[in-house]
């Protein structure tokens, strides 16, 4: 067996799912317009990003159905951890800050009608050899504009699993929650150059 608490506890960023129930979104929580207009504002049409530096400071756990609060993630939220994002043109690109300074690794995000997605990482690890059970993480940011000049979102994290004997590969491995589960950190920010 894989040492999967070790797993669980090395995952340093958040990724979430879906919300159920609503159309409007993909798997990824990132809004897609549904072609319906009664569903959208007046003041949406208004919102035109501007290009530049922002700076996104997390700010609270909304759901943590991963129990990742009660891990290193709770340091997340005490330390001084953000994202620095830049728009240039269509292209959006954010980058991890921690203690003011900026990380090396940066990712490409995608945009769609002022929402933003920033696919961090998605891998997959075998849970029980033997046994047709893969363990899947997904980590983005996912955000918008709600101003010209600010924007809020969240650090999403998802464990899910694929295979006929997952049931009995996370009762094996120990798994520290109920898998599927989905944690998110609120985040906000503004514009800063």
């Amino acid at each position: 067996m894989k040492p999967v608490a070790v797993f669980f506890l090395s995952v340093f960023l958040v990724a979430c799912g879906s919300n159920p129930g609503n159309d409007d979104e993909t798997d990824s929580g990132v809004v897609v317009d549904s072609g319906d207009t009664e569903d959208t504002e007046d003041t949406e049409a208004d919102i035109v990003p501007e290009e530049g530096v922002y700076m996104a400071g997390l700010v609270e756990f909304t759901q943590d159905e991963c129990m990742a609060e009660q891990g290193e993630w709770r340091d997340l939220l005490e330390s001084d951890f953000g994202f620095r994002f830049t728009l240039a043109g269509s292209d959006l690109y954010m980058e991890p800050v921690e203690n003011g300074e900026i990380d090396d690794e940066a990712w490409t995000c995608s945009m769609n009608a002022g929402q933003f997605i920033c696919p961090v990482m998605s891998d997959e690890d075998e849970l029980e050899e033997g046994l047709d059970a893969e363990l899947i993480i997904k980590i983005d940011v996912v955000g918008g504009w709600d101003s010209n000049t600010h924007i809020t979102g969240s650090l999403n994290l998802e464990y899910s699993c694929r295979g006929a004997d997952c049931e009995e590969a996370l009762v094996a491995a120990e798994a520290p929650m109920d898998i599927p589960c989905a944690t998110k950190i609120s985040m906000d920010g503004n514009k800063t150059e």
